[in-house]
């Protein structure tokens, strides 16, 4: 140091340090460290960091800062708590069949086959010229729920043969929706797991859909019957009479 001391003059080290020091905080940005730190912690840690702020101050961060990071994290992570939209915006299930894995692979993966097991895509068709499900083609489904009929624009985003097979839905006002399938060997055939994730939603959509829907709120009942009934059809298929099925049992369903 006493080197550098006598290399530098005063004013450039004041230089170097307004350039590599850290420098304090606007308000905004610690309002939005606050609200961060708070985020995911346990109670007690919240009550830690709301103890070293002013009430006045948490009062004004919780009116003025809350709303904008909300909207920020939901952004970045897609989580529930940072939104105030009625539906469930994930979710994950999972059955047990009793069939190869490239049996039920043939079933979850080819798009045009999904209104046989779902309880609201009603028709699928291909995009693009496209015959065939693969990485980066486009399908549209035409859905029902009750007396309400809409259609979705779908891009299949993983496709990897018999392991995984994901698609993203698009096309409506702002909505968005990741669906995801994954399947594992078991001893007794295979496992199925099936998530999804909201990826956007407008609130004003997400209340029409709420009014008009109000089972789209969580279809997580909806979604077991889907799994049962494509556990069903892979098991039927797989156990033809040529092929037979001793020792085999039921789908088994799991959340």
């Amino acid at each position: 140091m006493p080197v550098v001391s006598a290399a530098l003059t005063q004013a450039e080290r004041d230089a170097i340090e307004q350039v590599h020091a850290v420098k304090p905080l606007k308000p905004t940005e610690l309002a939005f460290t606050a609200l961060w730190l708070c985020d995911d912690a346990s109670d007690e840690d919240r009550a830690i960091v709301r103890s070293l702020v002013p009430k006045p101050v948490a009062r004004a961060i919780e009116i003025f800062a809350t709303p904008g990071y909300q909207r920020y994290a939901w952004r970045l992570w897609h989580l529930a708590q940072h939104t105030r939209l009625r539906q469930k915006l994930n979710g994950q299930l999972s059955v047990d069949i009793p069939a190869p894995i490239e049996a039920v692979w043939q079933l979850v993966a080819d798009p045009l086959r999904v209104p046989e097991w779902s309880h609201e895509c009603r028709r699928v068709r291909f995009l693009d010229g496209a015959t065939s499900a693969g990485p980066g083609r486009r399908f549209r489904g035409t859905n029902r729920s009750g007396r309400y009929r809409w259609t979705r624009s779908c891009t299949i985003f993983t496709y990897d043969e018999p392991r995984e097979f994901g698609y993203l839905t698009s096309g409506g006002p702002g909505d968005a929706t990741a669906w995801h399938f994954r399947l594992e060997p078991t001893p007794a055939g295979t496992r199925l797991i099936q998530s999804f994730q909201g990826v956007s939603m407008p609130l004003w959509f997400s209340r029409l859909v709420a009014l008009l829907i109000p089972e789209h709120d969580d279809r997580t009942e909806a979604l077991c019957a889907d799994l049962v009934r494509l556990a069903a059809i892979a098991e039927a298929e797989h156990c033809a009479p040529s092929i037979g099925c001793a020792g085999l049992v039921g789908p088994s369903l799991r959340s």
